[in-house]
C-alpha cells in the first residue's frame, strides 16, 4: 500500500503536516519539491502541544466501559479547555 504525507525538512529532520506514525523498518520514498513552505504561515503546532493532543486522543481511545452520562457532559462543559486561550494557537 502506498501512502502520501505532506511535510518539510528542518535542520535535517522531516516535520510532518499530518499526524502520522510510520512503523519501524518500512521502506519509504521521499520526493523533494522545488518550492519552499512558509512555516510561520502554516501555523504549525509546537511539539509540546502536539504531544498533549496525542496523549489526549490516546486517552480517549483507551476509554472502555459505560457511555458518558449527562452529569459527565456537564462536568466536562464546566472544566473545558479554551484551545485558543490556553494553548495559544
Amino acid at each position: 500500500m502506498l501512502q502520501t504525507y505532506q511535510g518539510y525538512f528542518d535542520s535535517g529532520q522531516f516535520i510532518s503536516l499530518d499526524n502520522l506514525s510510520i512503523p519501524e523498518k518500512k521502506r519509504a520514498i521521499i520526493t523533494i519539491l522545488d518550492d519552499e513552505i512558509d512555516v510561520k504561515r502554516l501555523n504549525i503546532i509546537p511539539k509540546q502541544q502536539l504531544k498533549a493532543f496525542e496523549e489526549f486522543f490516546a486517552a480517549i481511545d483507551s476509554i472502555e466501559g459505560e457511555p458518558l452520562t449527562d452529569t459527565d457532559f456537564a462536568e466536562l462543559e464546566n472544566n473545558r479547555l479554551n484551545f485558543r486561550r490556553d494553548l495559544d494557537l
